[in-house]
């Protein structure tokens, strides 16, 4: 009831039954004013009236209406300058200025009108500023494709090269040689493309997964036990701790195993040799949680918020020491974030931690 009498149209109609009480009390003293005047020639008066019915109405109705629209826009006053502000404020977001709100209580459909316009407003200057941010996400990811494949490009073009001038009579062993650096520079771009296939198919809306109930434990045991050639050539002992338990999720059991292959593998990685690492998993009343733990090369700080971003790498020189495009780390939060779960980082005192939350329903 009470939002029905904010209505800005009961408002109006009240408005002009005011005006219209006002103009008739304002018009009443006035022919009360002028009977007054004409009091000893009353008869007169009422003669003439009579006399020219038709005038005088004419001009009683002129005066009230006359009245009637000054008092009405004297009431509306307030309202039509608020309406003024809207509009300039509309016409101020329409030359790019957002930054402007306008402050006010009202409870009407003007109020409800001002807190649209203010919305529009701070959603606009949003979406402006997150096109910016993907505007320059896209040229840095250019950028970094670009990098990316013209470097082994470069190399596969001089070695090729190399191999083409060689002569009959020169050493069999360099060609090959050649040949080896132009066949793993050539698996370096499979790579890069390879990721980014991936990244565009699993970013995708449109991706469908394949949701089936999977044993936790047990795909992470067939994770390092497919990379069991690279624990042992870096003689790393991946230390597993895993509940009594059976530990349950709902998943796409492929995109899973990639998200704790690519976890594991990048531990092996930046762990020394002969050093170790933990998986650790535990049972949640809502899901699955994951911790892989290595104790060697730790992420800067300020690197942190970073790490999950496109082509994102710690080592700004793109060194081959540890080869990578940077994309892996950002595929595994679009699929952990498909699945609608969480994955964070923490780098600290000699060890990098990446916890995973898995929901039993996705």
């Amino acid at each position: 009831m009470r939002a029905k009498l904010n209505s800005i149209r009961i408002k109006l109609i009240l408005t002009y039954l005011l005006s219209a009480v006002l103009a008739g009390v304002c018009v009443f003293f006035v022919f009360m004013t002028v009977c007054i005047a004409f009091y000893y020639n009353y008869e007169d008066f009422l003669n003439w009236v009579n006399a020219n019915v038709v005038v005088f109405l004419l001009a009683v109705m002129l005066v009230f209406i006359m009245l009637m629209s000054a008092f009405f826009l004297l009431l509306t006053k307030k309202s039509i300058k608020f309406i003024e502000k809207i509009t300039q404020l509309v016409e101020q977001i329409s030359e790019g200025n957002l930054g402007i709100q306008i402050f006010d209580e009202r409870t009407d459909e003007l109020g409800n009108l001002s807190k649209a316009v203010n919305k529009m407003s701070s959603e606009l200057e949003r979406l402006i500023a997150e096109e910016k941010r993907w505007e320059k996400s896209k040229d840095e990811m250019i950028n970094n494709i670009s990098h990316d494949l013209r470097t082994p490009l470069t190399s596969i073009i001089g070695y090729l090269q190399m191999i083409i001038e060689c002569k009959q009579n020169d050493n069999e062993d360099y060609m090959m040689q050649y040949a080896h650096v132009a066949y793993s520079k050539c698996e370096q771009l499979k790579l890069l493309v390879d990721q980014l296939f991936e990244f565009t198919n699993v970013s995708s809306k449109e991706y469908k997964l394949d949701i089936t109930k999977i044993d936790v434990a047990e795909l992470v045991r067939q994770v390092v036990a497919g990379l069991m050639p690279i624990l042992q050539e870096k003689n790393i002992c991946c230390r597993i701790d895993f509940p009594d338990e059976k530990v349950y999720t709902s998943a796409d059991g492929t995109l899973i195993a990639r998200v704790f292959d690519n976890l594991i593998s990048n531990a092996v990685k930046y762990s020394p040799n002969g050093g170790n690492i933990d998986v650790m998993l535990r049972k949640e009343p809502f899901g699955a949680f994951v911790r892989v733990t290595n104790y060697g090369i730790t992420i800067p700080e300020q690197n942190l918020p970073y790490i999950f971003d496109r082509f994102y790498r710690v080592d700004k020189s793109r060194s081959n020491s540890c080869a990578g495009v940077g994309l892996g780390l950002a595929i595994v939060k679009s699929i952990v974030e498909k699945h609608k779960g969480e994955i964070h980082v923490k780098s600290n005192d000699n060890k990098t931690v990446f916890e995973v939350r898995l929901n039993t329903n996705t």
